[in-house]
């Protein structure tokens, strides 16, 4: 029995080395990231096999009733103890792929919250969101089973790229001088962008290190709809996870006072409006004629 446990672990050690090697000596040949990405999921499968068909061929060796003995009582054990296995089961999904660490912000089966501890068939996480407005913590302590990451997606607001993209949206009338207004908009917003700009370059080069990711338009933009009411303008920005709603709040402050100094931008909201088109709409749709058209 040991000197299996000792091949096991000498074959482990092996193939573990063999691919980071490996990983590490073809990436240097390739430049797509896509390419270098899809060369390590390759290695690391091709590694993965290549143990569990060596061990199988150690452990088969002998095991005759003693084998089948224990698969009938593992049968039994994995029935009448399903949930505390698979809460097992995620937390060891957790020591080895790390879908979060304490203090990184995640939502799972729709519950967010910051995670402030983690144990073999518990995640604790002080509750975020729920009926306070914006990412802010409500002071709840929220206990999920660890069973969840086994059975629902885990979204990680903070797990390689701690940055988050948010909108804001105003409406503005159709008379005001809405390219104006875009363009004051992304003055403000560049102004933020500016502040975090070497941060979020430099977690954009240690993302593409470990997943084939694209983001070559980090600066802020706005999108320009035709509304009922007006023009929507969308500003869209990126900000830290953590100060979404300090950013905000400063965003919107400075565009309120932007937009208060300019002679030409109204924001819009619902109204009724009579519209007498023989005397507003334009000549070639029965409205009045110009005086330069009478001459």
């Amino acid at each position: 029995m040991l000197h299996k446990l000792l091949w096991t672990c000498g074959i482990a050690v092996a193939v573990y080395a063999t691919v980071g090697a490996v990983q590490k000596r073809l990436s240097r040949n390739i430049t797509g990231i896509e390419a270098r990405h899809r060369v390590r999921l390759t290695a690391s499968w091709v590694g993965i096999s290549v143990f569990i068909v060596a061990t199988a061929m150690i452990w088969a060796a002998g095991i005759r009733d003693f084998g089948i003995f224990l698969g009938i009582i593992g049968a039994g054990l994995a029935l009448s103890l399903q949930e505390t296995l698979v809460c097992i089961a995620g937390w060891l999904v957790f020591i080895v792929r790390r879908p979060y660490d304490i203090g990184d912000r995640i939502e799972i089966d729709g519950k967010i919250g910051d995670v402030i501890g983690v144990s073999v068939f518990q995640t604790t996480m002080l509750e975020v969101g729920n009926w306070v407005k914006a990412d802010q913590s409500t002071g709840r302590m929220l206990i999920i089973p660890n069973s969840m990451l086994i059975r629902h997606a885990v979204y990680s607001y903070a797990k390689g790229f701690p940055f988050v993209w948010d909108e804001i949206s105003v409406v503005v009338t159709f008379e005001s001088d809405w390219q104006g207004a875009e363009e004051l908009m992304l003055e403000k917003a560049e102004v933020e962008a500016d502040k975090i700009e070497p941060q979020v370059k430099r977690q954009i080069r240690r993302m593409q290190d470990r997943y084939a990711i694209h983001y070559e338009h980090l600066t802020p933009t706005v999108y320009t709809r035709i509304a009922d009411n007006g023009v929507d303008l969308a500003l869209r920005y990126l900000c830290p996870v953590r100060e979404r709603r300090a950013i905000t709040h400063r965003l919107s402050r400075n565009i309120l006072q932007a937009f208060a100094g300019h002679p030409r931008i109204d924001f819009a909201y619902p109204t009724t409006r009579i519209f007498r088109n023989n005397e507003e709409g334009k000549p070639g749709i029965g409205g009045p004629q110009r005086a330069s058209d009478r001459g």
